[in-house]
């Protein structure tokens, strides 16, 4: 099964982090999985600290939904995934009262590192590990189609989807031309062919959550297509 067959079920152990920095705040959701809190900062367009090498190790692409010209968009460095998708790139670390912290990492702090823009995203791709992914692999028994699943401890499960090699062989585990991606949440995606037998069902599991995401991500299905992602049907803002 390739390279199913080497990562279903993995997870990494929880790492020591710091206590949470001041000049933050806190959302809270009700959440049946992933993190239940999630500190951001207040501003994104203050004037942010100057990264080091020891906190690029913290970096992640956190993924949220965007519009050309906001603000995120404009200060926060990120990367597009799709035309109203994108990977931000942030600080994530789980605090010692358990949220996951997320402090994104401005564009113009990044500059007065010295750090270029390729070389953040480049670091928090290389992190990925950090999200504590866990994936597994279901099959229909009826029909054999089969779906892949994509969880996080950390509630960012959606950070796979910057890793475009790792999505190929996911769909060439699928056997598929043509791979669908649905996202129920941050810490919740589902990997299928399109037209699949098991699209029915994922869609009712987007359509009857009750998850409140604490980022801006739709609930929304996309194909895979050219290592981009296109929005095929938007079930939640």
């Amino acid at each position: 099964m390739g390279i199913l067959s080497k990562l279903f079920g993995n997870s990494t152990k929880n790492q020591p982090s710091a206590a949470p920095k001041p000049g933050t705040t806190t959302i809270s959701a009700s959440q049946e999985e992933g993190f239940s809190e999630i500190t951001t900062s207040d501003d994104a367009q203050a004037a942010g600290p100057v990264y080091t090498e020891h906190d690029s190790l913290l970096f992640l692409p956190v993924i949220r939904n965007f519009t050309d010209g906001d603000v995120f968009e404009q200060t926060i460095v990120n990367e597009k995934l799709g035309d109203d998708i994108a990977a931000f790139i942030a600080q994530v670390e789980v605090k010692p009262n358990g949220r996951t912290g997320i402090d994104y990492v401005l564009k113009s702090s990044l500059a007065a590192s010295n750090m270029a823009e390729d070389e953040a995203l480049h670091r928090a791709m290389r992190n990925l590990k950090n999200a504590k992914l866990s994936i597994e692999g279901l099959t229909d028994p009826q029909t054999g189609d089969m779906m892949i699943s994509v969880t996080s401890e950390i509630g960012l499960a959606t950070c796979l989807l910057y890793d475009h090699h790792f999505i190929d062989k996911l769909q060439t585990d699928l056997e598929t031309e043509q791979l669908h991606v649905t996202i129920i949440h941050s810490g919740s995606v589902y990997f299928t062919a399109a037209n699949s037998s098991l699209e029915k069902d994922i869609e009712e599991m987007a359509l009857e959550n009750t998850h409140t995401d604490v980022l801006n991500i739709h609930s929304a299905t996309y194909l895979w297509i050219n290592h981009t992602l296109q929005l095929v049907k938007k079930y939640k803002n």
